[in-house]
């Protein structure tokens, strides 16, 4: 049977709970999360959709981000928690129409795929430039906040910091432990020792996700960022770090990468050195 969807004015007198009873009963899922996140999107009215569960966080990272840039981003509608687990917080956001670019990418013309790239590098220059208030890196918040990226933090997450040293003193431990593991492990000789933590550069506003499948090309023709739930203030060349993704649209996938976030090569190796100690020994 059809899902029946109504508009959010008949929908906004909903308490959380009827909000998230929504988001699990509907079958429209958007998209598809990233392979080692457990949250989705899903439409639950005509011009809303709601994404669950997200990060305490995300909804002050959507503010800063409609405060401070002109990037067009859905607009946040209601910040909703789960009386079940507080912390699991449900998000109701603005239903733009449109395809996201892993969905669209290779239907586009060459000269279109140009003009986004060029977009994304103006939106990404606007993001470094979000005023940084606190002395602490990572996410928004009251207080350190803990930060969420797997490919950067290993499965576990990391910190708080209270400070970009105590953020630099991590890495700087992930390097050392790297640097005993290459010494002792079969194969892993052939990597270069590049060096620990690159720590000279700025803390700025960073997407942290800023891969295909959340640039949404919008029937009204604008380029759309969505998904701010791993954001925060991080060393500039995290975001380029983030971009990966990019690589799997061939030659003008790791061009755009480069134009759009900088290229960092020092700080490529730095991460392909210290990835044994992320994703395998964490733990140490």
């Amino acid at each position: 049977m059809k899902q029946q969807l109504k508009p959010w004015s008949a929908l906004r007198h909903l308490p959380n709970d009827g909000i998230i009873g929504l988001f699990k009963a509907s079958s429209l899922t958007l998209g598809k999360p990233a392979f080692w996140a457990n949250v989705y999107v899903r439409r639950i009215g005509l011009d809303i959709v709601a994404k669950f569960p997200t990060m305490p966080s995300e909804a002050r990272h959507i503010q800063a981000v409609r405060a401070h840039t002109s990037i067009p981003i859905p607009t946040l509608i209601r910040e909703c928690h789960d009386s079940a687990d507080p912390k699991d917080v449900c998000l109701v956001l603005e239903y733009v129409p449109g395809r996201t670019l892993d969905q669209c990418w290779s239907e586009l013309s060459i000269f279109r795929k140009l003009w986004i790239i060029w977009k994304l590098r103006q939106y990404v220059k606007q993001l470094r430039e979000i005023p940084h208030t606190t002395p602490w890196p990572g996410p928004l918040g009251d207080t350190p906040q803990t930060c969420v990226c797997e490919a950067l933090f290993s499965p576990t997450d990391a910190g708080p910091f209270a400070s970009y040293p105590e953020l630099v003193d991590w890495f700087h431990y992930k390097y050392e432990v790297a640097q005993r593991m290459n010494k002792v492990v079969a194969g892993c000789g052939h990597l270069q020792d590049p060096g620990p933590f690159p720590s000279q550069s700025p803390l700025v506003f960073t997407h942290l996700d800023l891969s295909p499948r959340n640039v949404l090309l919008g029937d009204d023709g604008q380029v759309w960022l969505i998904d701010f739930g791993l954001s925060g203030f991080y060393p500039q060349w995290f975001e380029w770090a983030m971009m990966y993704e990019w690589v799997s649209l061939g030659w003008i996938g790791r061009f755009a990468r480069r134009v759009i976030a900088g290229s960092y090569s020092k700080e490529a190796k730095f991460i392909g050195y210290i990835g044994w100690a992320i994703n395998v020994g964490y733990r140490m």
